[in-house]
């Protein structure tokens, strides 16, 4: 991502006030515009109120979902700073939900590669 556009995201730039510098190298399309916005604040963990975020998401719930599934897709730390919202918003606690489902999605994961590893084992045999 652009370091111009992470700029105008953090400090909340809605499209119309973009520069049009910024606009072209967005390819002049505000649909790639509230792409990035949200990219930059799943990445970022950026709360849903007070930010650009709220005016290209509708549904509160939905972004907390996806910026948890990125977190454990990315093996990051459960977002500790939102578990305020967490909770109330998705019945969500960190160490009994996020890690639990991090812990088995490795698992899952894991448990595929050795299965594949001693099935080609067993066929190079």
């Amino acid at each position: 991502m652009n370091i111009d556009v992470e700029f105008h995201i953090r400090h909340n730039y809605p499209w119309a006030r973009l520069p049009a510098s910024i606009r072209q190298g967005l390819g002049n399309s505000q649909r790639e515009y509230e792409k990035q916005v949200v990219l930059y604040s799943i990445r970022n963990q950026l709360r849903y109120r007070n930010n650009l975020v709220k005016h290209v998401k509708k549904e509160e719930r939905k972004y907390y979902e996806e910026l948890l599934k990125y977190s454990r897709d990315h093996l990051m730390l459960y977002p500790y700073h939102l578990s305020d919202i967490m909770v109330k918003v998705i019945c969500l606690s960190g160490f009994l939900g996020f890690y639990n489902i991090t812990v088995r999605d490795l698992i899952i994961i894991n448990s595929k590669h050795i299965i594949f590893g001693t099935v080609l084992a067993s066929l190079l045999q």
